[in-house]
């Protein structure tokens, strides 16, 4: 009988693990910190804020890093500060602005794309020669569901993820000679002050802690690609894969009924 093997190797047991968390300030990294805290990982914590982590009775006990992923010469800095090794490195940090491209701003375009792409393809690439000398380190980079389809107002985050995506899967078969797992997590809706823009009805919306223990369990189990909630997930999935004129006519309606 076959059995398909494990894209990485799972993580089931976070004791002792030294764990990078960037964007840990808020959101789905604030709670996969405290998850991971009360499981005995050795964390460090990195946000362009730190304030909410050190003032967090839990958390302020590890090193925090001050951290703007969307600057270069930040990035620098923080892998300078770094305590080595690291088994694990999740990037969280993720900017999004809500509505259609004519009412984005120059800035809003371009702080953006420069959290949610430029800014991981940079750390990502100062970093990997550290975890390359390793031979052995797990990266997890935080994308969105809104990779798996194009949808109506979200042409810059959409565009971002969407180059997250790939930008995570070459990244894989790079990291394989090197033992260096990588993982990518796109949810779908997550309440968050992010998502708290949002006019609209979002369907399956879930909590922080709901999304903190469904990334946590894709690691266990070895996976690639955690996309939660499954069948949201599998929707847009199935959708893309229509042809262009059918899934365009869905969209035009879904477009239509929200104006």
């Amino acid at each position: 009988m076959f059995r398909i093997a494990t894209a990485n190797p799972p993580i089931t047991n976070w004791r002792g693990k030294r764990v990078w968390i960037i964007g840990a300030s808020a959101g789905i990294g604030l709670t996969v910190a405290k998850t991971l805290e009360q499981q005995g990982a050795i964390l460090t914590l990195s946000a362009r804020h730190l304030a909410a982590i050190e003032q967090d009775p839990l958390l302020s006990q590890f090193a925090c890093l001050s951290l703007d992923i969307s600057n270069a010469e930040s990035i620098r800095s923080s892998l300078l500060s770094l305590i080595e090794p690291l088994d694990v490195i999740m990037v969280f940090a993720g900017a999004y602005h809500a509505g259609a491209l004519v009412s984005h701003s120059q800035e809003s375009i371009q702080q953006t794309l420069d959290t949610n792409l430029t800014g991981v393809i940079n750390l990502c690439h100062q970093l990997l020669p550290k975890l390359i000398a390793q031979q052995q380190a797990h990266i997890v980079l935080v994308g969105s569901s809104a990779a798996y389809l194009p949808l109506p107002n979200a042409s810059v985050y959409g565009a971002s993820k969407a180059g997250l995506r790939y930008f995570a899967q070459s990244l894989y078969t790079e990291c394989l000679p090197h033992q260096i797992a990588v993982s990518l997590v796109s949810p779908g809706f997550v309440k968050t002050r992010l998502t708290d823009q949002n006019p609209f009805a979002m369907p399956s919306l879930m909590t922080t802690e709901q999304a903190s223990h469904a990334l946590l369990a894709g690691l266990a189990k070895g996976q690639f690609d955690i996309a939660f909630p499954f069948g949201f997930t599998l929707g847009l999935k199935l959708v893309n894969a229509l042809p262009w004129s059918l899934r365009q006519l869905m969209l035009n309606r879904l477009t239509q009924q929200e104006n």
